[in-house]
């Protein structure tokens, strides 16, 4: 784990507050306990996507590509340092898509196979800002 998956890590919610902003907490955080958001949104849907790729952002990359490479097809782009393929300009864009989305799918991985989750209740903290209910 990172330190900054420390910070990150872990599941958030999206709070309405009394000034027309979304604020994004911890799970188990609460406005009216006087904890602080992590951050505050003017809209609810950029506070859901902020609360959905938060954990993921400080991950440990796993693709990357050198940009010095200047072989026929494009650099290489690696996985967890082994070779898979090449991209074309050496694409950051992409290379980070490919991050998060490979960080995107270790946690619904781990979120799925979590206890209840074959029993039909609910693993995880919603991300809206409903109380946490079995389902």
């Amino acid at each position: 784990m990172t330190a900054g998956e420390a910070v990150t890590g872990g599941f958030w919610r999206v709070v309405p507050l009394d000034d027309e902003r979304f604020g994004l907490f911890r799970h188990w955080e609460s406005p009216e306990d006087g904890d602080e958001p992590f951050g505050t949104f003017t809209d609810r849907d950029t506070a859901l996507l902020a609360a959905a790729f938060l954990p993921l952002v400080d991950r440990a990359r796993s693709f990357s590509v050198d940009p010095e490479d200047a072989a026929p097809g494009g650099p290489v782009l690696y996985r967890d340092g082994r070779a898979v393929g090449r991209i074309r300009y050496g694409d950051p864009e992409l290379t980070e898509a490919l991050n998060l989305a490979g960080a995107s799918a270790v946690r619904l991985e781990r979120t799925l196979k979590r206890p209840g989750r074959a029993r039909g209740r609910a693993s995880a903290p919603a991300l809206n800002d409903d109380p946490v209910v079995p389902v």
